[in-house]
This record gives C-alpha cells, sequence and structure tokens, in this order.
C-alpha cells in the first residue's frame, strides 16, 4: 500500500528532474549566444548554473528547505 502523498512526491521530482535537464541546454544557449552583449550573457548563464545546482541539491533532498538551499548553492558556488 502506498504511503499518502507518494504520487505528489514522485510528480515532485519528475518535476525537478525535468526542470535540471530542461536549464542545462538553456544556459548553454544564453552563455555562448551573441544575441546580446558578453557581459549580459555571462550573467543570465551564470543565473541558469545556479538554478541547476539548486534543482539538484532538491532532486537529491527533497525535503530540503528551498531557502536553505539556495543559499547554500549561492556560498557554495561563490566560494568555487
Amino acid at each position: 500500500m502506498q504511503k499518502p502523498g507518494h504520487d505528489r512526491r514522485l510528480y515532485y521530482r519528475l518535476a525537478l528532474l525535468l526542470s535540471a535537464i530542461l536549464i542545462v541546454p538553456l544556459g548553454y544557449a544564453v552563455r555562448f549566444s551573441s544575441v546580446g552583449p558578453a557581459w549580459l550573457n555571462d550573467a543570465l548563464g551564470s543565473i541558469a548554473y545556479e538554478v541547476f545546482w539548486i534543482l539538484l541539491v532538491l532532486l537529491l533532498v527533497p525535503r530540503a528547505s528551498l531557502k536553505w538551499t539556495a543559499i547554500g548553492v549561492c556560498l557554495a558556488t561563490c566560494g568555487l
């Protein structure tokens, strides 16, 4: 017998996985695009990079707080 909310957690994790898969090519497309100024493309590509890592952490630890995950990922990537 399934636990209550099992389907909900499965859909949440599938949504995170799909979002992570979609953000990678989007980030590369933005970063290496020649449409705007190089600094803007770099900044937007960096946002996609941050979003990817947040999605990955939430996929691996689905009960983690979104706020603290975002703060932790930001600190970790700034430290790099």
